[in-house]
């Protein structure tokens, strides 16, 4: 369900939701629906206040999105009792399923590189690892498995600030030049970092022909998908991570397609 992009516009969808709600016949569909416009507004106008709380100072941010966590089980759980022992509209669940990726989102924003060149292979993060936590890190770093090739297009690199930390600057201006040199920035290997969120790569094979035939990306917080992850946690909640070596012979890979799943354009490009 698409939500208005200004306050304006939003005022004017609630309202007309308000109307209809008024003209809903006084039948068991009715009533439940009724019962339900509340707590769609409510769910709304929490999916539209995400959208902006990057906007607020670190703090309160992280206030913002306790807040928004509690409405959203609240309203949540006042539509699905309004529709116990019965099938909830598909309108009404894509409502539900906004608001709570809303939040999924804003928690998990921060910044993000993408391969900009034909391919991309990094050595082990330990070096990195350890100037992040002297400095006091405590959110959390992705990078691509050391010895494993990235193809252009896919996202290479991940930091975030510890929870309710201000995902667009987790890190100060020298250590985020620092992950862009590991991550080839420096020779245009990659390009960042931009706003967006944690993605996984998982790389695909046809057994059958012998090879991997596509590189398939999609959010960390989705269910993952079938293929072998390229990108490792390497600090999690400001403690470092267990990384494997690289293996002692890289086998050659073709180059396969990247391709995204679960997630828009625009963030594609902004990954």
């Amino acid at each position: 369900m698409g939500l208005p992009t200004t306050w304006a516009a939003l005022l004017a969808h609630f309202t007309g939701i308000a109307q209809r709600a008024v003209a809903l016949p006084r039948t068991e569909d009715g009533e439940r629906l009724r019962a339900s416009v509340p707590h769609v507004i409510g769910l709304q106008a929490v999916a539209f206040a995400l959208a902006e709380v990057d906007g607020l100072p670190a703090d309160e941010r992280a206030a913002g999105l306790d807040r928004a966590e509690v409405a959203i089980k609240e309203h949540a759980s006042a539509v699905h009792a309004a529709y116990r022992g019965v099938e909830m509209p598909g309108m009404l669940r894509r409502c539900v399923e906004d608001a709570r990726r809303a939040l999924r989102e804003a928690q998990g924003a921060g910044l993000a590189w993408v391969v900009t060149g034909e391919e991309l292979v990094t050595e082990h993060p330990a070096e990195l690892v350890g100037l992040l936590l002297e400095a006091g890190f405590g959110g959390d770093l992705m990078v691509p498995a050391p010895g494993f090739v990235l193809f252009e297009g896919s996202p290479c690199g991940f930091v975030r600030a510890a929870a309710g930390g201000a995902p667009w600057q987790p890190v100060a201006d020298e250590l985020l030049a620092a992950i862009g040199v590991f991550l080839g920035q420096r020779e245009r290997l990659s390009r960042g970092p931009v706003r967006g969120r944690a993605m996984q790569v998982y790389r695909q094979y046809d057994f059958g022909l012998g090879r991997a035939v596509r590189d398939v990306v999609a959010p960390v917080s989705d269910e993952p998908r079938a293929g072998q992850a390229l990108l490792v946690a390497a600090i999690v909640g400001g403690e470092a991570q267990p990384v494997a070596l690289a293996p002692r012979h890289r086998v050659p890979v073709e180059r396969v397609p990247v391709v995204f799943e679960g997630t828009e354009e625009t963030e594609r490009e902004e990954t």
